[in-house]
């Protein structure tokens, strides 16, 4: 990592903490377990060159395939808050999509500790580790399937990195970038999973986002999501731009929503990019 880069995330993450809804003890103890986290991924990952076995976090244990990996996700999730939400429940139930080692859904228990949640992994070797981490922890509330969301049903090719079984990249486009290896996995469409309100619903699912929301939408399952944290993945296969259908499937289905973006940087030539939208209900 560059001294420009290190510099820069640094500013990244104090002007998260600068505008944080958390408390002051709060905020404290994501400091110091951030910190912690970052000093075991740069003594075992980079100076050791270690492979991570089981890792804590918050007091929870996860499986890490890799400390870049590990120390990549805690800050995203628990220092910068991709997924904060505030529920208006006392037993919200979220739906997290791409739940990869399950940080996030250990997120989601950590903020509401009586939320049902509703996790999807695909990779399977990813989703070994999850169920490790569910059963370790003993997460009662929490709901795995080892599937690919899709419009379709049945199986389809999985592409994984030869040597990462837990990536964040692994997907079912062969031009993703993996580099890797072929799988079957199962296919199923998420509207079968939703027969009531969701109050949170997470879509980080590597390129797939627009066709799983397009399919939410057209069985009119969408009308039972109140809010919406999506990671949307363009050139994701490459060259495919359909971001204005994202937005448009949104909007049409009763929709407003803000995008965070990454910072500017010159502007190249069908670059691949990955950014949130969030979305809520209008009205």
């Amino acid at each position: 990592m560059s001294i420009t880069h290190l510099f820069g995330r640094l500013f990244h993450l104090v002007y998260q903490f600068s505008i944080s809804t958390l408390t002051a003890p709060a905020r404290l103890r994501v400091m110091v377990e951030y910190a912690r986290v970052r000093f075991r991924v740069l003594l075992h990952g980079r100076i050791l060159g270690k492979k991570p076995g089981a890792e804590k976090v918050f007091g929870y244990t996860v499986f890490p395939d890799s400390y870049p990996l590990f120390g990549m996700l805690v800050s995203e999730i628990f220092v910068i808050r991709e997924y904060e939400f505030k529920a208006e429940r006392a037993r919200p139930l979220i739906i997290d999509c791409g739940g990869n080692i399950g940080l996030s859904t250990i997120y989601f228990a950590m903020q509401n500790p009586d939320a049902r949640i509703l996790t999807f992994e695909p990779s399977p070797g990813t989703f070994e580790r999850l169920q490790k981490m569910k059963d370790l922890n003993q997460l009662q509330n929490v709901e795995l399937h080892a599937v690919a969301l899709s419009e379709k049903e049945g199986e389809i090719d999985f592409y994984l990195p030869q040597d990462d079984d837990a990536s964040v990249v692994a997907t079912k486009y062969a031009d993703f970038g993996t580099g890797g290896r072929k799988v079957r996995v199962r296919a199923a469409r998420l509207s079968g999973y939703i027969s009531e309100r969701v109050d949170f619903l997470k879509i980080d699912i590597e390129g797939a986002e627009g066709e799983v929301l397009r399919e939410l939408a057209a069985s009119s399952k969408i009308s039972l999501v109140d809010r919406i944290a999506l990671e949307y993945h363009h050139h994701h296969p490459l060259g495919r731009d359909e971001f204005s259908l994202i937005l448009k499937t949104l909007e049409d289905s009763g929709f407003g929503y803000v995008i965070h973006a990454p910072l500017p940087r010159p502007v190249r030539s069908a670059e691949s990019q990955a950014f949130m939208v969030y979305a809520y209900r209008k009205g």
